[in-house]
């Protein structure tokens, strides 16, 4: 462990652009992660500001900070405090006048070969430590990733102490789709069209909107068979939970005869059915089957293809499979083909980098994507929707910064694990499929100014200030903590989950000036013998809110509020909500009054309803 990692100063993060009042901290240090200046002189647009202030632990039930996220805040203060070299270089890159055989050092094209390079491949390349690689703005978007790593075609170490490699997007959009030939679609004798010739992943953009494939298992009916060829897979869908497993037997491509005993199969982890997991045969020797009998009686595999139903698609033999909508031509609908992982992607050893000023949409991974040993990189106003997995992203044992983001209709909008460690703030995350943010594995997290919206907060080792999570009406939501995790200035609207908060085995959770107005549906649910892990200080909850605890089966139960007049019991910092304020969050407007127990900040109740509002007229930011 270094000196740093043991020093008991601990370096905090805060950021007050729109968010007045909410740090308790004397800020005499601002470090702009624009790194050459005001950025109003530069003419670009707004880096969020940084702010950072060496002082003893807050008060108010937050943890300690881990020394190794410590030791992340104190190096990216010492990273930005840097002097402007007068060598580094600016390049340039336009998607529309661009031209790799530039200079790349202009944004506009003269003589000589002087202009913008047309790729962001070729500028990055060239960018050394200390310089920075600019897209210019267009009508089009980059469908083009911007990649970092081991890889030889994108290798790129990043930048050095004190001279970050910067890559600024000025809110130019990746797209990770690519259109699909209108001149390639075949018209098939049942009404499917088919599509060859391209990469496709299992999304596709069809009308703007992001779509993913139908597979065998999802049009399989009960008593029916499918196989999934890519993963030797069979699977059954039982016609109910009492009905015996049936003899089935399969003709192989060689002319043989499988036979599959009914004792062969386990709960496939998808509700009605089961899988296959037998050693005579072995699933892996299983060939796609020619006919098949379920007791005795032929029948047919289910086949996604067949079964599609309008506007809907799937992919097989590397071919697309699209049934249109009723009188509509592909060929004649915007169809895009998702192709690209993700939108931005570092790895290996990479370090000393920034990127700012994105916005991604429509990979088959995750906007922002980050693996291996990175460190020291920072993302500052990084955006990201419609993802076929996260928005953002950081693995293994990289160190992340997010400074600005907003993180819509993703599977789960920020999912960090491993060991990775990272600080978050100012983020919205919303309508995302599964988590709005999640952590795994021993990843640390530390968090302020954060809004989750119709989305739950499900994560390990988290430090959290100064945060508002709202069911508008979509999605119940709920909170799940494990290891040494706090919430300070937490706000609750609307109904939760069954399980308002969920406590995991030998945590240790402190709960600070927080409010939970869900309706009192929800449990605070502690999976431990002892109650204890939970320490609640000034915090309101619903009167009829019930706290269970317990190893397992059967829990004990009692109301909250009753628990907390028990001298026994460790909750009596936690007080009830004598009137709901709050409710007006739910449907996107402001309560017409907004107490100072409220939990989180007006501050951050303020940005959530201009993102409501914005995000009514189809906006993201």
């Amino acid at each position: 462990m270094s000196n740093i990692e043991k020093s008991s100063t601990i370096i905090r993060i805060f950021d007050l652009t729109g968010f007045a009042g909410t740090s308790q901290f004397n800020l005499p240090l601002p470090v702009y992660l624009a790194g050459k200046g005001d950025w109003r002189a530069r003419g670009t647009s707004p880096s969020l500001p940084i702010f950072a202030s060496c002082g003893a632990s807050p008060q108010g039930g937050l943890n300690t900070i881990s020394y190794t996220i410590k030791l992340l805040m104190a190096a990216v203060v010492c990273f930005f405090s840097f002097a402007t070299s007068s060598m580094a270089v600016e390049y340039y890159v336009d998607n529309n006048a661009g031209d790799d055989a530039f200079s790349g050092t202009s944004k506009t094209v003269s003589e000589n070969k002087v202009g913008p390079f047309r790729t962001i491949l070729r500028a990055v390349k060239l960018a050394g430590a200390g310089d920075t690689v600019n897209l210019v703005p267009g009508d089009k978007p980059w469908r083009e990733a911007v990649v970092l790593n081991t890889h030889p075609t994108w290798y790129h170490r990043g930048g050095e102490e004190g001279k970050p490699l910067i890559i600024d997007g000025h809110g130019s959009w990746i797209s990770g789709a690519d259109i699909c030939p209108s001149k390639d679609w075949k018209k098939e004798d049942d009404g499917v069209w088919t599509h060859s010739g391209m990469a496709y992943s299992g999304f596709m953009v069809i009308e703007g909107r992001l779509e993913n494939q139908v597979s065998d298992i999802d049009v399989t009916e009960p008593g029916e068979l499918c196989y999934q060829g890519w993963a030797n897979r069979l699977y059954y869908r039982v016609r109910d939970n009492r009905s015996p497993m049936p003899a089935i037997e399969l003709g192989q491509p060689d002319g043989s005869t499988l036979s599959i005993e009914p004792k062969d199969w386990q709960y496939a982890g998808r509700p009605g059915f089961n899988r296959y997991c037998g050693s005579t045969p072995k699933p892996a020797d299983i060939k796609p089957p020619t006919w098949v009998k379920i007791d005795g009686r032929e029948s047919k595999l289910a086949c996604a293809r067949e079964r599609l139903a309008p506007g809907k698609f799937t992919i097989s033999d590397k071919k697309l499979y699209f049934r249109p909508p009723e009188g509509k031509r592909p060929g004649d609908m915007p169809i895009e083909a998702v192709v690209r992982e993700n939108g931005v992607a570092l790895g290996g050893s990479t370090s000393h980098v920034v990127i700012r000023n994105f916005n991604v949409r429509h990979v088959y991974n995750d906007g922002y994507n980050i693996h291996g040993g990175c460190k020291k990189i920072v993302f500052n106003n990084c955006n990201a929707e419609d993802c076929g997995d996260e928005g953002f992203s950081s693995h293994d044992n990289c160190e992340t910064l997010l400074d600005g983001a907003v993180f819509l209709r993703c599977d789960n909008g920020l999912n960090n694990v491993n060991s990775s460690v990272s600080a978050s703030r100012n983020v919205v995350i919303a309508d995302c499929r599964s988590l709005g943010y999640e952590g795994q594995q021993q990843s640390r997290h530390e968090v302020e100014n954060l809004i989750l919206v119709d989305n739950p907060l499900s994560c390990v080792n988290f430090t959290g200030r100064n945060i508002l999570i709202v069911n508008t009406g979509k999605r119940p939501v709920g909170i799940g903590l494990a290891g040494e995790s706090s919430l300070d200035r937490l706000t609750v609207s609307g109904p939760s989950h069954d399980r308002l908060l969920h406590l995991y085995g030998a945590s240790r959770v402190d709960i600070s000036r927080s409010r939970f107005e869900d309706g009192g549906k929800g449990v605070v649910h502690i999976r431990h013998s002892d109650p204890g892990i939970l320490r609640i200080k000034d915090s309101l909850f619903h009167p009829d809110t019930v706290v269970e605890w317990g190893a397992g089966q059967p829990f004990k139960r009692m109301k909250l509020a009753d628990a907390a007049k028990d001298q026994a019991l460790p909750f009596s910092g936690a007080g009830v909500i004598e009137t709901p304020l709050l409710e007006a969050l739910t449907r996107g407007e402001r309560p017409a009054v907004i107490p100072k127990d409220s939990g989180c900040t007006a501050e951050l109740i303020e940005r959530y309803l201009e993102f409501m509002n914005k995000n009514k007229k189809g906006t993201s930011k």
